[in-house]
């Protein structure tokens, strides 16, 4: 993975002592402060609530299953299959 785009570093030699330089470094690092805080959020969101989601998700794959094999049941390969068409 590369993190070059995570490091904070300072204003070349040549534009140390220019503050439009020093701006720039202090906005990268506010913009990446606050990614940060959003990974947090999502993961602490994810902990509390993706359990459910799970489980809510597996029920409805197997209700469809369900509905889809009850179906299926239905229509036998020859006798049903212009019903089911």
């Amino acid at each position: 993975m590369d993190v070059k785009r995570f490091e904070l570093e300072p204003p070349s030699l040549a534009e140390r002592n220019k503050p439009e330089a020093w701006k720039a470094v202090l906005e990268n690092a506010e913009a990446q402060l606050e990614h940060q805080s959003l990974r947090l959020l999502n993961l602490e969101l994810m902990v509390k609530y993706a359990p459910n989601a799970w489980r809510m998700q597996g029920q409805n794959l197997e209700a469809t299953n369900a509905r889809l094999q009850s179906l299926f049941e239905q229509c036998t390969v020859w006798r049903f299959y212009s019903m089911c068409v």
